[in-house]
């Protein structure tokens, strides 16, 4: 029933669509011909953006093109929106040394990038241009990531590196509120790369075809290596025991590559649950979920690592925890593509 009640709600959207796209192709045309202005900075700028909402593994691309970029000998620094913070202004989450904020204030994407980062200062700001400012002059940084970044053009870039989850098929391609689209598919025009995300067999998805209308971009895909990890006062360590039949939730974009991931690593849940992306766990919620793990009988829980920075410690202390930490990976072929473009534009 639901499914046909979507499909009803999507059609009666479509005109809001319309009107939206004719908007989005106006601005991005006032950019195309330097109308509107776009920001250049003193140190080379790589976006990692989408052009649908949510659920294309951004966060794990981020975290591992600033280790690569380390890892090439230069020190890259990055900045955030920070979507479901409590705070407003600019703030810098981590100062290269040590985490700044709480992950309230942060975010929980930037928050678990500082986490997992260590020692790359990161900031948040609504406004891209002044976040990388700030960045740039508070840090000794030598290229910028700029997460979540494609549609904001006032801040230009050198890369734009465009993210496409391979799961999802050609019905996710309108224009929000009737799809799932920010904007028209020939806004891959402005891409650098093309990274087809969560790709199982590495192959080049369907709707790859559609875009070479409009891109002649180099195009890769990115599998995802779950790993699974155990929460213990305050402490995260790699395991290979496996937790038996744990209640498993979580609250990101595209919870199917959550239970896709839980069943790779041969897990089998005693309940699961969703929650909306960005979930903030309020005391409301977490006693809906306590209910939920309580009635299913499970004295374990798995969530996403992302999921995990966000519950409280007090929770936490219920139950065994197991989270799960998403990896990149890459075939040798890939990884050559990206080398070449990063040494040819950035390193």
């Amino acid at each position: 029933m639901r499914p046909i009640v979507f499909r009803i709600l999507s059609i009666l959207l479509r005109p809001l669509s319309w009107l939206y796209g004719i908007v989005v192709r106006c601005r991005n045309l006032l950019y195309d011909r330097q109308l509107l202005k776009s920001y250049t900075f003193s140190r080379q700028v790589i976006s990692v953006g989408n052009l649908t909402v949510g659920g294309t593994g951004k966060t794990p691309l981020v975290k591992w093109l600033a280790e690569e970029l380390r890892r090439e000998g230069l020190r890259p620094g990055i900045v955030s929106r920070g979507y479901g913070r409590s705070s407003k202004d600019m703030l810098v989450v981590h100062d290269g040394v040590k985490l700044q904020v709480n992950v309230s204030a942060a975010g929980d994407e930037p928050f678990l990038l500082a986490r997992q980062l260590k020692n790359i200062p990161i900031v948040v700001d609504s406004n891209r241009v002044r976040g990388i400012r700030k960045l740039l002059e508070q840090f000794p940084v030598d290229v910028v990531i700029l997460d979540d970044g494609f549609q904001h053009r006032r801040a230009a870039r050198d890369l734009d590196l465009l993210l496409f989850n391979s799961r999802e098929t050609g019905k996710h391609y309108v224009l929000i509120p009737s799809g799932r689209l920010r904007e028209p598919l020939s806004g891959a025009s402005r891409a650098s790369l093309l990274v087809y995300t969560k790709s199982t067999d590495h192959k080049l998805p369907d709707v790859h075809s559609r875009l070479t209308q409009f891109t002649t971009a180099p195009a890769v895909t990115a599998g995802l290596q779950p790993e699974l990890i155990r929460y213990s006062a305050g402490d995260l360590q790699t395991v290979q025991d496996l937790p038996v039949n744990p209640f498993a939730f979580c609250g990101i974009g595209d919870p199917g590559s959550f239970t896709a991931m839980t069943e790779q690593l041969g897990i089998q849940p005693g309940g699961v649950l969703f929650f909306r992306d960005h979930q903030v766990y309020s005391a409301q919620v977490l006693h809906k979920l306590e209910k939920e793990i309580r009635t299913a009988g499970c004295g374990a829980i798995l969530t996403t690592e992302k999921d995990l920075v966000k519950l409280p410690d007090d929770f936490l202390e219920s139950f065994e925890v197991f989270a799960i930490r998403i990896e990149l990976s890459w075939t040798p072929r890939e990884r050559k593509i990206i080398s070449a473009l990063l040494k040819r534009t950035i390193v």
